[in-house]
């Protein structure tokens, strides 16, 4: 090949490599779930997992992502779906659904 690796800079190939191992844990953690109970709204804060709202706090990024996750955890949108139907990371996302998920608001389907 006439390709050089004169022309190849390295925080480049850094950040290559970044973004596919980055790629790759978003295929690996990407799984469904099923709301619990998808006919109600629960109380959060029982479960230790949202503030109580009083009028005068702000619903943070994290305790929005619990309202996406339990929003549309109806079995046919992944993890990945929801981060992007919501604009929030990925992570976020995931870890929302992990919390909701650890007290039972939500179940993991297997692939």
């Amino acid at each position: 090949s006439a390709d050089s690796l004169e022309f190849i800079k390295p925080e480049k190939l850094v950040d290559t490599l970044a973004r596919v191992i980055e790629t790759i844990d978003i295929l690996e953690k990407n799984t469904k779930y099923l709301n619990s109970y998808p006919m109600c709204e629960p109380r959060l804060a029982k479960y230790g997992i949202y503030d109580e709202y009083g009028g005068h706090k702000k619903i943070n990024f994290n305790e929005n992502a619990l309202l996406w996750v339990l929003n549309l955890s109806d079995g046919n949108n992944d993890v990945l779906n929801i981060a992007e139907r919501s604009g929030l990371p990925f992570d976020e996302i995931l870890q929302a659904a992990e919390k909701l998920e650890q007290v039972r608001l939500i179940k993991k389907l297997e692939s």
